[in-house]
């Protein structure tokens, strides 16, 4: 499963949702969505009812570790702890088909983060500013935060600049999202990353410019953090910064309750101090192999310039006779007679001599060449054959409708038949419902093409408001979806 296969069921979530059914995700400027990884999920950034939640699925759990996690939510629930986002837990909420087309069930963890920053862009947006507040309200939050898990005895267990979030007008408040998870049964490693965190704050109040040198470096790591303390330690002995230097001692020795207090302190010690001495040590000591890159982009196109690196076989836009809108960001065109696919910088699909195209929906769009019309996934690549005479691809219900010989299947989006008979003709999906004929009598068959109404009528219509008009023996009247007459 790669996260390309993720990234098709966030962005086409009809169908793919058990019951977050209007749920789609937050775009960057290139219309790609916005998520990251981590060794055991990948956590989006979607909306929902005109609010913001983070969408973490659970990639890399056992089963005994995602029922530790469901109990976690359901006591964070009960609980309502200010410190941590208000979380629900969804099993088996997500369908995504994997590089085989095999459809496979993951666990989400649903999460409100309306009104709040990552802490990490909250510091971007603020660290320049003359205005000191908003850097010096986030490490009070922070300090808060630590001595709300220490107090009550959380554990997070996967505590980094990414699941801190700040209120994003002010940073007064602060609180933990993404997976709460018991493993080493120990929250004193949680309150130990917490105050690493709050001496970065600290260091970037004093000098922004640290900051940037460290940018990437995620300081709540112990193995992180220990590279850079003796730097750290040097300079704050030598600017006499005393809260600091106690921080560094009691966190040295695991004094956490000690280091929360002169955290308090530190809140209130002014940034005026501008430690060239650590600028220096650290323009020395930094170097890429203790930098760490956050995992963040877009699949598809990174893929698509992997397999054109020649400019010569870009698109030239404006020799394009129809330029579609973005879709799994691919964009239909045509160019002279043919029609074809490429990325917003114009680098193809590899695919020739097509005649016709739908636009891409669900991961799927139906093609034609001149040997017949086919169905193919966003790298270009055939999952059906192009040897049918038509075909319609049905993104919602997962399946297609295709012709051969002027026999009428249903195929699922891997190409299988499912139909059990072929129909003479199939029609659309209406409520669920497909009216389909055979013998020239009409009835209605489901997504997995089983019969649900008996193809037995003279005529039907499609279902609008649960009820279809059919014909039957010479007398005309209403359906509805379980095929009893309505009088």
């Amino acid at each position: 499963m790669t996260t390309a296969n993720f990234i098709e069921s966030i962005i086409n979530p009809v169908g793919r949702f058990k019951t977050l059914d209007t749920i789609y995700p937050t775009l960057d400027a290139g219309g790609s969505p916005l998520f990251y990884t981590t060794s055991k999920t990948i956590v989006f950034e979607t909306r929902l009812n005109e609010r913001r939640y983070s969408l973490s699925i659970l990639t890399g759990y056992s089963d005994s570790e995602q029922e530790l996690i469901r109990k976690n939510c359901l006591a964070q629930q009960i609980r309502n702890i200010p410190s941590l986002a208000k979380v629900r837990y969804l099993p088996k909420e997500l369908l995504v088909f994997d590089s085989d087309n095999k459809p496979c069930y993951f666990d989400v963890i649903l999460q409100d983060i309306t009104d709040t920053s990552e802490l990490h862009v909250y510091m971007r947006k603020n660290l320049f500013l003359t205005d000191r507040r908003p850097i010096r309200n986030a490490l009070t939050a922070i300090t808060r935060l630590a001595s709300s898990l220490h107090d009550n005895g959380i554990i997070h267990g996967a505590i980094s600049s990414r699941t801190i979030r700040l209120s994003e007008t002010d940073g007064s408040s602060a609180f933990l999202y993404d997976t709460p998870l018991i493993l080493n049964k120990n929250h004193e490693k949680d309150t130990a990353s917490l105050i690493r965190m709050a001496v970065m704050l600290y260091l970037a109040g004093c000098q922004p410019k640290l900051s940037i040198m460290m940018q990437g470096i995620d300081l709540c790591k112990p193995e992180t953090f220990s590279f850079y303390e003796k730097y750290i330690l040097a300079a704050a002995e030598f600017h006499g910064v005393r809260p600091l230097e106690n921080i560094l001692h009691a966190l040295h020795e695991n004094c956490h309750a000690n280091a929360l207090t002169e955290i308090e302190i530190l809140s209130n010690t002014p940034f005026e101090s501008t430690f060239p001495l650590l600028e220096k040590l650290l323009v020395e000591c930094c170097d890429a192999e203790h930098m760490e890159i956050e995992p963040c982009g877009t699949y598809y196109e990174s893929n698509l310039k992997d397999i054109n690196t020649d400019n010569s076989i870009r698109v030239d836009w404006d020799k394009c006779s129809f330029v579609g809108k973005t879709s799994h960001n691919l964009i239909r065109f045509k160019q002279g007679e043919l029609w074809g696919f490429a990325d917003k910088h114009g680098n193809k699909l590899p695919l020739n001599n097509l005649i016709d195209a739908d636009d891409f929906y669900e991961g799927r769009a139906v093609v034609a060449t001149t040997e017949g019309y086919g169905l193919i996934d966003s790298q270009g690549k055939y999952i059906i054959k192009p040897s049918f005479e038509d075909m319609t691809w049905w993104g919602k219900e997962n399946v297609v409708t295709a012709q051969v010989y002027g026999s009428w299947n249903m195929l699922d989006r891997c190409g299988n038949v499912i139909s059990k008979s072929s129909f003479d003709w199939m029609g659309c999906f209406s409520e669920g419902l497909m009216l389909v004929r055979r013998h020239n009598k009409y009835g209605f068959i489901d997504k997995n093409a089983n019969t649900i109404i008996p193809i037995i009528y003279d005529y039907a219509s499609d279902f609008d408001g649960g009820k279809s008009s059919v014909i039957y023996k010479g007398s005309e009247y209403l359906i509805d979806k379980n095929g009893t007459r309505l009088d």
